[in-house]
Formats: structure tokens, C-alpha cells, sequence
């Protein structure tokens, strides 16, 4: 039902209208009939039926007098809607506007204070409303606007905020399984609650980028450690950021302290690991391209969330040795392990299962292991050990690199090019054959070709970037990077 309380009457140059309403429509002082006044200076104020309902205008007819000068305000506007989010003039400006869209047609004379038809705009104060002022010249008196107030009804779990009121953490030290359904938020961001300031434009400095934002509070438990959490898709929302930010400490009605930990961006993200220091709190904030649910599941292997890591590292570490790639790791503790997988990469992108090493614990006690790479391959080396479970369940140690020298010398010339170069395998047989391939910096294959010692090679069909060569010949593996510069 549609409440309108009016302060003073219609047909004065000053009037106060009260709407409170998710189905009403937001017209000027004329009505749908008549011009709005000259000399006007009229007032709304716009909230949804109740506080737990999220209200949205959005303008269907625009017909406001603009200036071809400055204006009033400086805003180019020769009568400007005035639209402040809260309840009076104190309240943040949302934006001062005027345009002729429904009409002549004619703009705002200044950028960003043009109003036009579909435009939309939400509250983020926690009152849920809009102070809206109209200020008329005693010139022109044109056909005014027309908008729909509506509302919707959020839908976020338990605990999850869209960041307007201020999240508290239940899952008491333990693990959570949460839906985050951004179906109705408000356009609140993770620097409205806590002192995080954007200082850049990656995920890491600049925070979240998509509209649609939520936000958990969780504890890690009494002894902290690794927390992995996985974002997952359940509606079509395109692309999902997700980051965790703190340790936080409440301060009165906000947070304080926190660095962004970790962060994943992705239509299907890859999980998310930190490591949580002991009973402390911290931020996830999952945003979304679209509207929509996203599922965020702590992992098994979160000790820092109510479980333990299956293992306990110790040390891990890779050298050479008479040319071979010798990778070490040791553990303190072991749990429900099963085995050890490594995995082998020449760009750190693509990596291929080269190997497995079975537990050596003892009633869940420590191991050391050693795994050696004895292929010859030249050229930087990338490797990673995985941790198996004995349910299936894994876990990733971080990558590793090293160099390794060849008695041939892969090289790549001119270096950069435009996409056309030679490559030369260093062969002391001419007539040697060898497999090239060439991938791109997304570990694409680009180039698969047997080739001989010198060899001309036309890619100017790629685009510009970094490329790793691999050479294969008699077994030995040799890489580089080439660039192509356009």
C-alpha cells in the first residue's frame, strides 16, 4: 500500500512529500499532468515499507530544464533534482541532475550530472531511503520525471551482510558452509565497515570491482593455521571475486587493522589459502558480475577452521644434483596420507604428473622424502609437490623452480620479433631432427612441428606477448621465452 504524507500543499512553491512505499511511483510536484512550478524548492523523502526490504527508483520519464552555461551549481542544470542518500541535506550526495531525454532531448552542459531514462539508484545508509530536492528558475516549466519506486527482499544466510550493517562472526573458531545469494544488496563496499583503503587496481590493492557485493565475518580457531576456501557458482553470476581481509579487530561500529590475505577472481575461481593466526577474525567478501548464489566451502584440510592439514611440513626445498632436479620435503606430522604426487612445468602454467611417493609415516609420525628428476631438460624448471589423501583429497605445496644447464643452447633470434624468427637448437648434427612446440603465457599450444638444426618460423598470426619454446631432441629438453612485439 502506497503512504504519502504531505508537508504544506502542492500548490506552494515549498513542499515536503513522504513516501514509504515498494510499489508507488515518484513524480514531480505537476504530477503526471501538469509542468513542475517555477521558483520551486520541493522536497522528498523516499524509504521502502520496511527496514528489511531494499528499495530501488528507477527514472521512466525525464524532462528537466539544462543549461548551456554552468548552470545552478555548477552543475549545468538550470533546475536540478538534488538526491542525497539519507534522510536530509546532511546526508552524502548521490548526484545533482537534469536532462531533456523525454523532451528536446538536450544534456547537462557539465559531464556526470545528466539524468536519463533507466537510470537507477539504491540507498546504502542503513535508514533504507533517499532525500530528494528539486530546484526550479522562474524560465522554463517542463514536464518534470516520472520513476518506480520498488523493493526487494534480501535473501544472505545467516551472518552475511552486504556490508550496510556490520557483520559479526558465528562460526566460533569452526568450519562454515555458506550460499551467499546476491539476488538484493545494497551497493555498500568493504570500506564502508572497516579501514580498508583501495591503493591500486589489482585484486590485492584495489579490493573488490564487481557490483554485487556480501560479507561474512568468521573466527579462526585457537591455534590458527591454513584456511583454503573454495567459491563456487550455483546461478549464472559470470565473474566471482573473492577475498579475505583482516585479522580485524571491533571498534565500536566498525573494523580496524587488515591486509587483504588472499584473493581469487574467475568465473569459476580457483580456491582460496591463507594462513590464520590463532583466534582471530577476518572478512571474506565474495562480489559477483551478476545477480545471483555462490556457494563458499571451508575445505577439509582447514586447520585454521576446526580441522587439521592431513600433514604437518616440515621443510621442502629443491636443489640440483649432476644435473638432476632433487626435490626434498619432510613432515612432523602425518594424518589419513596416502601419498605424494609431483608435478613438473616448463612455463609454470601447464604441469604434467611426472612421479608418486608413497607415505613413510609411522603411526601418523614424520617422514623425510626425496624425489629426483633425472630427465634432461635445460632451461628454468618449474615443480610442485601434491599431498593425497587417503580419501582422495588434496593438497598443493607451493611451486618450485630451478635452472638447468644443457651441453646445447637453444636460442631464438631476432628477440624480440614481429612473429617471424630463426631458432636455433645448437646441434653439433645439422641434420638432427627436432620436435618444437610454442605456448602462449596461458599454456596454450601454439607451434608443433619436427624441424631440423636451423629453422625459420613463421607465428606473426600471434598476437604480442611472452612465448616459451620447448625443443625435444634425443630426449634432452631445452626451453626459452621469445617475445613478439607488434
Amino acid at each position: 500500500m502506497l503512504f504519502v504524507t504531505i508537508i504544506s500543499t502542492l500548490t506552494s512553491l515549498n513542499a515536503q512529500t513522504l513516501i514509504t512505499s515498494c510499489n508507488a511511483e515518484f513524480v514531480d510536484i505537476g504530477g503526471e499532468v501538469e509542468n513542475y512550478l517555477n521558483d520551486e524548492n520541493s522536497e522528498w523523502i523516499i524509504c521502502p515499507d520496511t527496514l528489511s526490504e531494499y528499495l530501488e527508483i528507477e527514472f521512466t520519464h525525464v524532462d528537466i530544464e539544462t543549461a548551456f552555461d554552468q548552470g545552478l551549481d555548477s552543475t549545468g542544470c538550470h533546475d536540478v533534482l538534488y538526491i542525497y542518500d539519507g534522510l536530509d541535506d546532511s546526508a552524502p550526495l548521490v548526484g545533482s541532475f537534469c536532462g531533456e531525454e523525454s523532451g528536446s532531448g538536450d544534456k547537462s552542459f557539465i559531464d556526470g550530472h545528466t539524468l536519463n531514462v533507466g537510470d537507477k539508484f539504491k540507498p546504502t545508509n542503513n535508514t533504507g531511503c533517499f532525500y530528494v530536492r528539486f530546484q526550479s528558475d522562474n524560465a522554463k516549466r517542463l514536464t518534470g520525471w516520472r520513476a518506480e519506486v520498488t523493493c526487494c527482499a534480501p535473501t544472505l544466510s545467516n551472518g552475511v551482510t552486504d556490508g550496510v550493517d556490520l557483520p559479526m562472526p558465528l562460526n566460533g573458531g569452526d568450519f562454515f558452509n555458506l550460499e551467499i545469494d546476491n539476488n538484493c544488496t545494497r551497493n555498500s563496499k568493504l570500506e564502508d565497515f572497516t579501514d580498508f583503503e583501495s591503493v591500486g587496481n589489482s585484486c590485492y590493492s584495489g579490493g573488490l570491482t564487481q557490483p554485487n557485493q556480501s560479507f561474512y565475518a568468521f573466527n579462526s580457531n585457537l591455534t590458527g593455521g591454513f584456511v583454503e576456501l573454495l567459491a563456487e557458482p550455483i546461478d549464472s553470476v559470470g565473474v566471482i571475486e573473492i577475498l579475505v581481509f583482516g585479522p580485524v579487530q571491533l571498534d565500536s561500529a566498525s573494523y580496524s587493522g587488515g591486509v587483504i590475505n588472499d584473493c581469487v577472481v574467475g568465473e569459476t575461481p580457483w580456491s582460496l589459502f591463507f594462513n590464520a593466526g590463532p583466534n582471530q577474525t577476518y572478512i571474506l567478501a565474495v562480489a559477483t558480475e551478476l545477480k545471483g548464489r555462490t556457494a563458499v566451502n571451508t575445505l577439509g584440510s582447514s586447520e585454521g577452521l576446526g580441522g587439521l592439514l592431513p600433514i604437518r611440513l616440515e621443510n621442502y626445498g629443491i636443489k640440483k644434483s649432476n644435473d638432476n632436479a632433487v626435490i626434498s620435503w619432510s613432515t612432523s606430522r602425518e594424518t589419513n596420507n596416502e601419498e605424494f604426487a609431483i608435478f613438473r612445468s616448463m612455463d609454470s602454467k601447464k604441469f604434467d604428473k611426472i612421479g608418486t611417493v608413497k607415505s613413510k609415516s609411522i603411526n601418523e609420525s614424520g617422514a623425510e622424502y626425496v624425489f629426483s628428476d633425472e630427465e634432461k631438460i635445460a632451461g628454468t624448471i618449474y615443480y610442485y609437490v601434491q599431498q593425497i589423501d587417503k580419501d582422495g583429497s588434496t593438497t598443493n605445496f607451493d611451486i618450485l623452480s630451478i635452472y638447468r644447464n644443457s651441453n646445447r643452447n637453444l636460442s631464438s633470434y631476432p628477440n624480440p620479433s614481429n612473429g617471424v624468427f630463426t631458432i636455433d637448437h645448437g646441434n653439433h648434427n645439422e641434420n638432427e631432427q627436432n620436435t618444437v612446440k610454442i605456448y602462449n603465457q596461458l599454456g596454450q599450444l601454439k607451434y608443433n612441428n619436427i624441424v631440423s638444426n636451423h629453422t625459420l618460423i613463421d607465428l606473426s598470426n600471434l598476437e604480442s606477448g611472452i612465448y616459451t619454446i620447448q625443443s625435444i631432441t634425443n630426449g634432452n629438453i631445452q626451453s626459452r621465452q621469445h617475445i613478439i612485439s607488434k
